[in-house]
């Protein structure tokens, strides 16, 4: 009804396709974004938008592609620069993840998420003491969040800190206990420890 009264209204464009991307209609968001882009040609905020529309659907070479024209367009834009740098490591392109992620913190070294991707990151090319560094950044501003204390567990497993390992595993079951994942961080580090797995939940 409201493109009825205005069909020229990006904003309005831009509302509807982000209400069919969360009910997972992809191509009608796909076309809603993409009126946007053509009625606000230049638009650094309709290039984010359609970035973020890819990469919801899991299409991370298009979300790179228009997350880096909205950068482009407006230098500064934290947002899309994160989300170029989230695009970038799922494509495995660690390296410029690594800088795009750098570049987010020296404007906005509070970023929690940010240290979270620059930790993970460090990890995909192998360099656990860096991993570990962001991920204590990230623990500084989140002391609870999990999956931080996820991954640095894994880090300490990595680098054969064992009683650290186990340690800060049982600090991600308490902050989550349901997750399985930081279950199975628990037993792998326990388990190099000599201890069986059936012990692990009674001294979680």
């Amino acid at each position: 009804a409201a493109l009825k009264h205005d069909p020229t209204s990006a904003t309005t464009y831009a509302n509807l396709a982000s209400t069919l991307r969360e009910a997972g209609a992809r191509d009608q968001a796909d076309r809603g974004f993409r009126a946007c882009l053509i009625l606000t040609p230049g638009s650094a905020v309709s290039s984010y938008n359609y970035g973020v529309n890819c990469k919801e659907f899991k299409e991370m070479a298009d979300a790179e592609r228009w997350f880096r024209a909205a950068v482009t367009l407006q230098p500064g834009y934290i947002g899309a620069a994160y989300n170029l740098g989230t695009a970038l490591f799922h494509l495995a392109r660690h390296a410029e993840a690594l800088d795009v992620f750098h570049q987010v913190l020296r404007v906005t070294p509070g970023h929690d998420d940010a240290w979270g991707n620059l930790g993970a990151a460090f990890q995909a090319r192998n360099q656990p003491r860096q991993a570990e560094v962001a991920f204590r950044k990230l623990l500084c501003l989140r002391p609870a969040h999990g999956e931080g204390l996820q991954n640095i567990a894994i880090v300490h497993q990595e680098l054969r800190q064992l009683d650290d390992a186990v340690s800060v595993s049982k600090r991600a079951l308490v902050v989550d206990p349901q997750n399985s994942k930081r279950w199975s961080g628990h037993a792998i580090a326990a388990q190099h420890r000599g201890y069986i797995f059936a012990e692990l939940y009674s001294k979680a």
